[in-house]
């Protein structure tokens, strides 16, 4: 696995700070899959999910090593998705029961609106020393002015691997682009990663940003022009 020594840092690049002290709180609620039906639990704005166990001792919290059936306000579930790589502080039926990481959701084929979620139980030190690999999605920084106006930034990619603790793994990868030419383009490798963090191996080399050219309207007009002509030309 990667290791984030064998990073290659660029300067302009900018890092996410770490989350440990910006924990979301989710006020989840237990349901009874028997009794609860689904599609009225929705209808009311409640998304049905699932809270897993990590260790043992979660027994004691929980009474239940499968887990516990959970339901959780749309607006909520809506946040947790947006933030989804952040850790989170659980309430369940009033009571503060520690924390937990969004594992995967599903949504609507024709709405893609949530209708499912799975949480994972974890305490302090899992959030800080467990590694996790997630795919974080890339956003570009604002267009420097050396970029010329027929010069077009290319994103490569949508988005990276990175693995790392939870409580340091972004949401998102802002890439200045102030390094961006067109002999040089941007690397997975080129990266500014949280401390603690590093990029998957298989992306190091990867092209996640280049430059490329655009055909200006009138020069366009023009080759339409020179075509026409040398057809007239050809027909005579």
């Amino acid at each position: 696995m990667a290791r984030p020594c064998g990073l290659v840092r660029v300067e302009g690049l900018e890092a996410p700070q770490s989350k440990e002290e910006s924990l979301i709180h989710l006020d989840l609620k237990t349901r009874n899959p028997h009794s609860d039906g689904l599609n009225a639990m929705r209808d009311a704005g409640l998304i049905p999910g699932h809270l897993s166990m990590t260790e043992d001792r979660d027994q004691e919290i929980f009474n239940d090593p499968n887990g516990v059936m959970i339901k959780l306000d749309h607006r909520q579930v809506k946040k947790m998705i947006t933030h989804k790589n952040d850790p989170m502080t659980i309430v369940l039926d009033g009571k503060k029961v520690g924390h937990a990481v969004l594992q995967d959701w599903q949504r609507d084929p024709v709405t893609h609106k949530p209708v499912h979620f799975n949480l994972k139980h974890m305490n302090k030190s899992q959030l800080s020393n467990e590694t996790m690999t997630r795919a974080v999605p890339i956003i570009l920084g604002e267009r420097p002015e050396h970029i010329k106006q027929n010069e077009m930034v290319q994103p490569q990619v949508k988005e990276v691997v990175l693995e790392g603790p939870i409580s340091k793994l972004p949401n998102h990868l802002e890439i200045s682009l102030d390094h961006l030419k067109m002999d040089t383009p941007i690397h997975g490798k080129d990266l500014k990663l949280p401390k603690g963090v590093a990029l998957h191996e298989e992306e190091m080399d990867k092209v996640m940003v280049v430059l490329g050219t655009t055909i200006k309207a009138e020069e366009l007009e023009s080759d339409t022009t020179t075509g026409e002509i040398k057809e007239e030309v050809l027909s005579n």
